[in-house]
């Protein structure tokens, strides 16, 4: 009898430890979000974890650069950033001279005989240049001797590496006339400074990954500030922002009496993501759709699954309860109670 009770004792002891990190687990999990933010309350909740508050959702907004962009028939550049809850896009003049450069990686390979090969041939050679002279019984000139000897042939050839991942540069000199403009300016500016920075995830321990972004050559059709592509421009696989320059007043010290600049210089540099096969190239100027075009869906990873609005993933949850059911099963099983 006293071991039938001490069984069911140490069968409620583990069942109400198994229920603590289910639940410890649990709480774990809500306080990671889809892209590894973290936003902490001051309060502290159970189990010693912060309390997270739900960022809200937020609309796609779209910065136009000047105010009049979208009159019929200006070329334009659009930057559009893929940040899950932050999508914004940038709408600029297209800026003169923008390069797309293809560069392919070589080596050289030396394909001639081995080192000692060649020095046994070079020994072979000024033995004949010798004998050559010996029967001349005479001198021979040096001239004839080294024409006679020569150098190894290395036949040299080029090996093929790779292809290089495409780099991108844009340089807007923007000068504001209306206070509207100026305002928008800063906005751009404070946006894509905070874009180009990595996000912190899991509890600060992290680092995530900054956002991806499209880059569409578009041509301003007139009708209700819409946009078409311009077919006429290379188009560019998802990228990377790797570099961003604001330059105030490049030329001379000038500002409105309300303190704003009178000329900005925006620098961008963009990266794809990835190295690019001539299949991926193709599909990519082939694509159809004229504004939301991606290559195909190996170029990013998949992501992450998308999380409840508690904050918890289900499925996650569905499969850690899974596994503690399954451990206590094979624990208190081994229990007669």
């Amino acid at each position: 009898m006293e071991n039938i009770g001490a069984n069911k004792e140490t069968g409620n002891l583990i069942k109400q430890a198994a229920a603590g990190v289910g639940n410890f687990v649990s709480d774990t999990t809500s306080v990671i979000k889809e892209q590894g933010e973290i936003l902490h309350d001051n309060t502290v909740g159970k189990n010693g974890l912060d309390l997270v508050k739900e960022k809200p959702s937020k609309e796609a907004e779209k910065f136009i650069f000047p105010n009049d962009l979208a009159g019929f028939g200006i070329p334009v550049v659009a930057f559009n950033c893929l940040e899950e809850d932050n999508k914004t896009t940038l709408y600029f003049p297209c800026p003169s001279n923008q390069t797309f450069a293809a560069t392919g990686a070589y080596n050289q390979t030396d394909m001639s005989l081995t080192a000692d090969m060649a020095n046994e041939a070079a020994g072979l050679i000024e033995k004949g240049v010798k004998a050559i002279k010996t029967v001349a019984g005479g001198e021979v000139n040096t001239t004839d001797a080294n024409k006679l000897s020569g150098v190894a042939n290395n036949k040299t050839e080029s090996k093929f590496t790779g292809n290089a991942i495409r780099n991108f540069s844009f340089s807007f000199s923007l000068i504001p006339k209306t206070p509207s403009e100026s305002n928008q300016i800063k906005k751009v500016v404070h946006y894509v400074n905070q874009m180009v920075y990595a996000p912190k995830i899991l509890l600060g321990q992290g680092l995530g990954i900054p956002p991806v972004w499209n880059i569409k050559f578009l041509i301003a059709t007139g009708a209700g500030g819409s946009f078409k592509e311009n077919r006429f421009m290379c188009r560019i696989a998802e990228s990377y922002l790797t570099n961003f320059q604001a330059i105030y007043n490049a030329s001379n010290s000038s500002f409105y009496e309300d303190g704003s600049p009178q000329a900005i210089d925006l620098q961008f540099t963009f990266q794809e993501v990835k190295m690019l096969t001539r299949d991926e190239l193709i599909k990519l100027e082939s694509a159809e759709n004229e504004i939301g075009f991606k290559i195909a869906q190996d170029i990013l990873k998949q992501k992450p699954q998308k999380l409840s609005s508690s904050g918890t993933s289900s499925t996650a949850n569905l499969n850690l309860n899974s596994i503690l059911n399954s451990a206590l099963g094979k624990v208190t099983s081994k229990f007669k109670f």
